[in-house]
């Protein structure tokens, strides 16, 4: 889910991202264990590990968005903090030559 660094705010659609990214990594992981315990007739082994990784998965996954929204909305600080628009970057262009 990317993050747009265009805007000054962070996207509340990728805050919800995030929690759907933790549920989905945890149910994928458990649900990939059942099946595999099904497969290898290991009823409780597989479904902990995959819970377990899925877990594990969701928690990486989470931090990584959750690190691309801090430095989305640190850029956004930065770029409103230097008041700098479009107009100024064209004069700036047009000085030069």
């Amino acid at each position: 889910m990317a993050v747009n660094k265009g805007s000054g705010e962070i996207p509340g659609m990728a805050l919800v991202g995030a929690g759907l990214i933790l549920v989905t990594g945890t149910l994928g992981g458990y649900g990939l264990g059942l099946l595999v315990d099904k497969w290898t007739h290991m009823t409780p082994i597989w479904s902990i590990v995959g819970l377990i990784l899925g877990t594990a998965l969701g928690f990486y996954d989470l931090l990584l968005l959750l690190r691309q929204v801090s430095k989305a909305t640190e850029l956004n600080k930065a770029a409103k903090s230097l008041d700098v628009n479009d107009k100024d970057c064209d004069n700036i262009h047009e000085d030069k030559d």
